[in-house]
């Protein structure tokens, strides 16, 4: 929204309601990733971590068995993935069908009623980045 403007100045067609201001835990359920270190192997899951976000692809990989056991929720085809330490805010969207492991430095989001383009669009978005570095701490002038 432009300066908190309620009537767009782009809009969809067919859309001529205000917009809302919604908290992100209301159009997702988020989810961390495993806290502790796996044992790292050649083959099995692949396991990713905040320096793989932009490909979604790793060369480490953990054991069924560790994964079963830590990742009751994981990343699914339609779901989007986000930093959350470090490089916080950078977002993907999973194409992938097979399973994925990742680390507490990604946060997964669990959309509900929208396309992850979008999700994954608005949090990139200037307001939202300024917003989600306002709340790290980190730069407590924004």
């Amino acid at each position: 929204m432009k300066e908190q403007k309620k009537q767009p100045e782009l809009r969809f067609k067919g859309f001529t309601d205000d917009w809302e201001q919604r908290d992100l835990g209301k159009l997702t359920d988020v989810y961390d990733g495993t806290h502790q270190t796996p044992k790292y192997l050649d083959k099995g899951i692949m396991f990713i971590s905040v320096e793989n976000i932009d490909t979604l692809e790793s060369q480490k990989f953990i054991s069924v068995d560790e994964f079963n056991r830590e990742f009751k929720v994981y990343p699914e085809v339609g779901d989007v993935l986000m930093t959350r330490i470090g490089d916080v805010g950078t977002t993907n969207v999973v194409r992938s069908t097979r399973p994925i492991a990742y680390y507490v430095s990604l946060a997964l989001l669990k959309k509900k009623n929208m396309p992850a383009t979008f999700l994954s669009f608005g949090i990139q978005s200037p307001n939202i980045q300024k917003e989600i570095w306002r709340r790290t701490d980190l730069y407590p002038n924004c």
